[in-house]
């Protein structure tokens, strides 16, 4: 059976024969379907009615075997494809795990780049409110400074006044706003023993303004020492610092003196005392001096 199958491929694939002595490279079978076609070459010939008779049988059987084939075929074709695919989808896994490291990596440093931002920032905010803190403090305390400053300066001022009062060195002039003329009353007040009432109370001895400087005087009819009192008017018009409206005190003293060594002698008129005054441009008033007036009547022909 098998010569005559070779026969028969021999005949059917030699429509041009070699010539001869020439070699017959030609295959005798191609495919599966020239193993069929021969095989049913075979069938027909007639050598073998048995073979005929499981024709349909056989070619069924190689149909089958060429259709495993094919599958088997298709299937190595789809599983090389896949093994291919699962390959790219391996490198494309690990490429893409690349990737998302680096992302991570990424996002670590834009965390720690975002903490180090944001710690300066809370520090700029913190120093902020804390330099507001210390401004409205501060400001506070100016506020407070800026008061006690004011009273300073009024005070000093007054210091400045009150030293002026006591020394006509001190020359203010227009400097602290003074004029040509007294800007304050001064008044005068007496004390002491036996008195007048006329001359204990109090009275005006330089009137708003008097010019600048001026020189005044009293005469007081007394023979006992006694104190004179100077004061502003008012004890609501006051120079800034100063809280008393008391300017300076004086105690005058020889009358009491005067009167025991001339009171025995013819005396022409009563002991008295004249006290000068002087008000400097400064409007300083100051006592300047106390003079004791004895008049006496003598007869130069006794």
């Amino acid at each position: 059976m098998i010569a005559r199958i070779r026969k028969s491929v021999t005949e059917s694939h030699n429509s041009t024969k070699p010539a001869v002595g020439e070699v017959d490279t030609n295959p005798p079978i191609q495919s599966v379907k020239d193993v069929v076609y021969l095989f049913d070459e075979g069938v027909f010939s007639g050598e073998n009615p048995i073979v005929k008779k499981s024709k349909s049988k056989s070619y069924s059987a190689v149909e089958g075997v060429w259709a495993k084939e094919t599958k088997l075929h298709v299937a190595q074709k789809e599983r090389n494809q896949i093994k291919v695919q699962l390959k790219n989808a391996e490198t494309t896994k690990a490429e893409v795990l690349e990737e998302l490291e680096k992302a991570k990596t990424t996002v670590m440093d834009l965390k720690q780049n975002i903490e180090v931002l944001t710690e300066p920032r809370g520090i700029a905010i913190q120093a902020t409110e804390a330099a507001k803190e210390s401004s409205e403090r501060y400001e506070s305390i100016i506020i407070e400074l800026d008061r006690h400053l004011d009273a300073d300066e009024a005070i000093v001022l007054g210091a400045a006044l009150h030293a002026a009062n006591i020394s006509d060195g001190i020359k203010l002039n227009r400097k602290l706003g003074m004029v040509d003329g007294s800007l304050y009353k001064f008044v005068i007040e007496l004390s002491g023993v036996d008195l007048p009432k006329s001359e204990c109370s109090r009275q005006l001895l330089v009137p708003k303004m008097k010019k600048l400087p001026s020189k005044m005087f009293i005469s007081i009819i007394h023979d006992k020492d006694f104190e004179v009192s100077i004061a502003y008017e008012s004890k609501h018009l006051l120079p800034p610092g100063i809280t008393s409206p008391l300017n300076a005190q004086y105690q005058i003293s020889g009358l009491a003196d005067a009167s025991g060594k001339y009171s025995s002698r013819n005396l022409l008129s009563p002991i008295k005392a004249i006290v000068h005054f002087s008000l400097s441009r400064s409007e300083v008033l100051s006592l300047d001096r106390a003079n004791t007036v004895v008049e006496i009547t003598e007869c130069k022909d006794c």
